[in-house]
């Protein structure tokens, strides 16, 4: 038995939500810290955009960082419509949940001891699992999401490091954000359509949408691998 039905309970977080805004909106930033803040942030992004535009064979690092994002935030935020497919109960998303999320203390443990030129294989890897979440089986589909989450992230640390690894210190700092910044805007309306997909077909048909982003990210690894840009 609930107290509330699943649309009830989501409208009534808007409650905290608003409380969370308030608050937030009492905090008061000290003036030395936004003394030229915009003007040097605007600087920054300026700069880092041109230090990967010099460099042709970063745009297929950013856009494999980007795309496992995206594939990886896919999952985040649907997760729990392959659930509701399946005919799970809602007294299991909690466990289920909490299983999911093991992939963030598994990929942070397992990430360095990956190396760089074995992304490729752990993406591939990535791309045949996430078939498995066409699947009409909750195991299948929960072992699916929890591994997909996994690899993304362990690949996302390392590519990103790559990235770091590329550039100068001058923007180093700030090049995590401007990607980051990328993996939202084209998140999106990716996320978009994958809901419009899971609404007016199915969750199986929109899953394909995981492996396309996936497929193509595997496909700019080798690429990426062919180019200058390969190391040890």
């Amino acid at each position: 038995m609930y107290f509330f039905e699943p649309r009830i309970a989501f409208a009534l977080s808007i409650i905290p939500t608003v409380f969370a805004l308030i608050a937030t909106s009492q905090f008061v930033e000290t003036k030395v810290q936004q003394q030229n803040q915009e003007s040097q942030l605007i600087a920054h992004i300026k700069q880092t955009f041109r230090e990967v535009l010099r460099q042709p064979n970063l745009y297929l690092l950013v856009a494999a960082i980007v795309l496992t994002g995206v594939g990886a935030r896919i999952i985040y935020e649907f997760m729990q419509i392959w659930w509701l497919g399946l005919g799970v109960g809602l007294v299991l998303f909690g466990p289920i949940s909490a299983f999911i999320y093991l992939s963030e203390f598994i990929s942070g443990f397992l990430a360095d001891k990956f190396k760089y030129n074995k992304v490729t294989y752990l993406l591939g890897f990535t791309s045949l699992i996430s078939l498995c979440l066409i699947v009409q089986n909750i195991y299948i589909v929960v072992f699916a999401q929890l591994s997909i989450l996994t690899t993304a992230l362990i690949a996302g640390i390392i590519l990103a490091k790559k990235l770091n690894d590329q550039i100068s210190s001058e923007v180093r700092s700030g090049a995590g954000s401007v990607v980051s910044f990328i993996t939202n805007i084209i998140a999106i309306p990716t996320l978009i359509i994958f809901g419009y997909v899971s609404e007016k077909s199915s969750i199986s048909n929109a899953a394909w949408i995981v492996v396309l982003i996936l497929a193509l990210t595997l496909i700019g690894m080798f690429k990426l691998n062919k180019s200058s840009l390969s190391v040890t």
